[in-house]
């Protein structure tokens, strides 16, 4: 069954790292990926993939809660790098097909010392202790772990995938010339094992396993599965922007016949034959209105801790009870509320015009006037009488607030994700 992007509770990939798509694909047996027979993760013939994930799921589980039981005497602002490593990490490791990791004092790189202990081919793994976090520096260490891997893995050939982590997070990171972001596939191990969510371990052990890491040709740290992979879903991507190009040729041509073409468009086309409203003018507001309709639609699937991007929830209509059914919008001193809670200031402005205005004059309105008299309004109006009575009308004024978006509410959205993309 085909997975959302969303419906990974412990997986997050940021900066188009293996991407959602491509790990849904990873778990769909009719896809048949390249690499992810069984024999392709060096299993003897006979075994079944099935089954060598739960006894490995088992042995981990195991592991977990000692590890978790012993991380209790911690001390407070003590790394635990040998606890850590020893009770989770390496036991971790090996079940992904690591082995015995030997211990190395690092890699040295035009002069600088880079103090990642763990090697597996061409792989770097850097191991850390559950009291320190992947991205913040410590006192007396030069960068932060993922900083550091991530400087290792620009500036040396001959690696070109790695790991870093800390017990409860695990991320798999590839070689990036990107300074303005991130670019990673983390797994929450915390949230993995303490919510016993097996279906993401599955695609744990799929993706992180070592023979993803090994190259197939010795030497060639890109002749591996994971770079193998990362290539697909480029290519992927390619196709998906061809396919969306040719998405907005086809919608530019629908709503530009349908504007011209309405039987109450007159003055339009009346415009467009005298060249008071020129072609590229009119394309330019047609490209506006196609692109706002695919920033929604984008905006709509995105979610920030589960909670949705353009929908969000506020922290008071969380905590208040539900408004009964018809109930007055009434403030303290028994006058109408003129602010809906569901609007604020930046969202009151009118979105702009389809039309330029130096062409609103002569241009008829899309629906006719005789159709929009018949349409009964979406919410009676707060000066008419018996608008108290009206049944649902919050539900009513919500439905109607999403589906009509102003520009400065775009604009808002577009500067938080412009923001949050840059922290």
């Amino acid at each position: 069954m085909t997975r959302r992007a969303d419906a990974f509770q412990t997986i997050h990939s940021e900066g188009g790292l293996l991407p959602p798509d491509l790990l849904r694909r990873l778990l769909e047996p009719k896809e048949k990926l390249p690499g992810t027979q069984p024999a392709d993760y060096g299993l003897a013939p006979g075994e079944r993939l099935n089954e060598v994930l739960t006894q490995s799921w088992n042995r981990l589980r195991r592991h977990w809660a000692a590890f978790r039981e012993a991380a209790k005497y911690l001390a407070a602002g003590q790394p635990g790098d040998t606890l850590t490593n020893d009770r989770w990490n390496l036991p971790l490791l090996r079940e992904l097909g690591f082995g015995v990791l030997p211990f190395h004092p690092g890699q040295e790189i035009n002069g600088r010392l880079y103090p990642i202990h763990y090697q597996s081919g061409p792989t770097p793994i850097h191991l850390i202790g559950c009291g320190r976090s992947l991205d913040r520096r410590v006192s007396g260490v030069q960068g932060n772990p993922h900083g550091l891997v991530q400087e290792l893995l620009n500036r040396s050939p001959d690696h070109l995938w790695a790991i870093v982590a800390n017990g409860l997070r695990l991320r798999v990171l590839r070689d990036s010339q990107a300074l303005s972001r991130q670019s990673y596939l983390e797994f929450d191990l915390e949230a993995l094992f303490d919510g016993e969510v097996y279906a993401d371990f599955v695609l744990l052990w799929r993706v992180v396993h070592a023979t993803r890491f090994a190259p197939q040709d010795a030497g060639k740290p890109d002749r591996c599965w994971l770079e193998q992979w990362t290539k697909l879903a480029n290519e992927q991507g390619a196709r998906a922007l061809g396919d969306l190009r040719q998405g907005v040729e086809r919608a530019l041509q629908t709503l530009g016949q349908g504007l011209v073409g309405h039987p109450r468009n007159t003055a339009l086309r009346e415009a467009l034959r005298d060249g008071t409203l020129a072609l590229n003018d009119l394309h330019g507001q047609l490209l506006r209105v196609v692109y706002r309709l695919i920033f929604l639609f984008v905006a709509e699937d995105r979610t920030l801790d589960g909670v949705s991007v353009l929908h969000p929830r506020s922290s008071s209509a969380i905590h208040e009870p539900p408004r009964p059914s018809g109930a007055p919008l009434l403030s303290q001193g028994g006058e109408k509320e003129t602010a809906s809670p569901l609007l604020s200031s930046s969202v009151k402005e009118a979105p702009p015009p389809l039309i330029p205005s130096s062409v609103k004059e002569v241009a008829s309105p899309l629906i006719p006037s005789s159709v929009k008299k018949a349409t009964p309004p979406l919410i009676p109006s707060l000066d008419k009488e018996g608008w108290r009575e009206a049944p649902g009308w919050f539900d009513l004024a919500r439905a109607r607030y999403v589906a009509h978006y102003s520009t400065a509410r775009l604009r808002q959205l577009a500067g938080a994700i412009k923001s949050l993309y840059k922290n």
